[in-house]
C-alpha cells in the first residue's frame, strides 16, 4: 500500500511529525501475508497514523489467531496489538481465534460490528456440559465453529440428557474428533 511506503519514507527523513493520520485500502494479502507490511501496520496503528484498514478483496478475508496471542477484551480501545490494528478495519470480515477454553467463548466480543468470530474451542467434556446452553447459542450463531476435547484416557466422555441432546444439535455437530455421547 502507498501510505506505508510514504510513512517509511517520512520516518527515514525524520519528518513523521507531519504525517498525516491515513486510510489504507488494498487487498487483505498485501497487508497481512507480508511480514514487513504487518510489522509497519502495527507501528502505525501504535502512533495513531492510521484512521482505517479497508480491504477491497471480493470476498470478507479470514485473519486467524491463536487465544494466547489475541488476550483480554478485543473491544477495548486499550488493548495492544493485534487488537488495535483489527480494530482499525472497516470492511467486513472474519476472526478466527482458536484454541478457546469454553467460558472463554462466551465472553469475546469482536473488536468491531463489522467482524464476524469463528471460534475454535478446545476444553474438556465437562466444561462443554457446564457451559452448553450459552455455547449452544453461539453454535446456533455459527459463532462456535468447532469444539475439540482435551484428550482423556482411552477418550473423552460426554454425557448429556436427552432434554439436553434435543434442543443442542448445532452445538453438538461442532464437536470434531473421537468421543463417548452417554446421554441419561
Amino acid at each position: 500500500a502507498k501510505a506505508i511506503s510514504d510513512y517509511q519514507a517520512a520516518k527515514t527523513a525524520g519528518t513523521l511529525d507531519a504525517f498525516a493520520p491515513v486510510s489504507i485500502k488494498d487487498v487483505a494479502a498485501a497487508l497481512a501475508d507480508n511480514a514487513d507490511n504487518r510489522a509497519v501496520i502495527r507501528e502505525m496503528v501504535g502512533a495513531g497514523k492510521i484512521t482505517g484498514i479497508a480491504f477491497t478483496d471480493t470476498k470478507p478475508p479470514t485473519f486467524a489467531f491463536d487465544r494466547s496471542v489475541l488476550t483480554g477484551d478485543l473491544t477495548s480501545t486499550t488493548n495492544q496489538s493485534p487488537a488495535q490494528i483489527l480494530q482499525k478495519i472497516t470492511t467486513k470480515y472474519t476472526l478466527a481465534i482458536t484454541n478457546v477454553t469454553a467460558a472463554d467463548a462466551l465472553t469475546i466480543k469482536p473488536p468491531v460490528a463489522n467482524a464476524t468470530l469463528a471460534l475454535y474451542v478446545v476444553d474438556t467434556s465437562d466444561a462443554v456440559t457446564t457451559n452448553i446452553t450459552a455455547l449452544q447459542t453461539l453454535a446456533k450463531a455459527k459463532t462456535l465453529t468447532n469444539v475439540t476435547f482435551t484428550a482423556a484416557t482411552p477418550k473423552p466422555a460426554l454425557t448429556i440428557t436427552a432434554a439436553q441432546l434435543k434442543v443442542n444439535p448445532e452445538l453438538l455437530a461442532t464437536i470434531k474428533g473421537d468421543y463417548d455421547l452417554t446421554i441419561t
